[in-house]
């Protein structure tokens, strides 16, 4: 278990981000506060999550992803 605390940032304007990534690990608990910046890949697009103080997100990473393939012979 890793845990992770970003303290607000006085310059807003001077952040980055962590920048499009993916979770490689089994579940990510992310509780927010009401700054935006969350974004999920569906569909090929991004899509911005408004934030709600009052609740967890709840992401599902990479360890329970099951690829398929068809075998071709």
């Amino acid at each position: 278990m890793r845990l992770n605390n970003y303290p607000p940032c006085l310059k807003a304007h001077d952040t980055l981000g962590t920048g499009p990534h993916r979770d490689p690990n089994s579940l990510t608990i992310l509780h927010q506060d009401n700054v935006g910046g969350l974004q999920v890949f569906v569909d090929q697009q991004w899509h911005s999550i408004l934030p709600n103080s009052q609740a967890f997100v709840v992401n599902i990473g990479d360890t329970f992803m099951v690829s398929t393939y068809t075998n071709v012979e």
